[in-house]
């Protein structure tokens, strides 16, 4: 998706997080158009030209699930399966709530 087509979904109310796919920065950008950037957590100051306008960008969906942790393969180093197992059966209950 081009800047400019997301632009318009702002103009239909819609709050939009994106990543600009040239840079890989993540920007969020609320309905009174003001940027903010998540990479770098500060506000961002931002003009529209036309080289802006049709950058590729990524829309960010927001999961509110929480992410399981992957379990490493076990060695006489590292042991931690049953502890991970533990957490993701929490994560799974925690995840059912939502």
């Amino acid at each position: 998706m081009k800047v400019i087509d997301m632009l318009d979904r702002i103009a239909k109310g819609e709050e939009v997080k994106f990543k600009i796919m040239e840079t890989g920065e993540v920007l969020n950008l609320t309905k009174d158009m003001h940027l903010f950037s998540i990479t770098y957590n500060e506000p961002v100051e931002w003009f529209i030209d036309e080289e802006w306008l049709n950058y590729e960008v990524e829309i960010i969906e927001e999961d509110k699930k929480i992410e399981k942790l992957k379990i490493l393969p076990e060695n006489e180093y590292y042991s931690n399966a049953v502890l991970y197992g533990k957490i993701n059966e929490i994560i799974d209950k925690i995840n059912e709530v939502e």
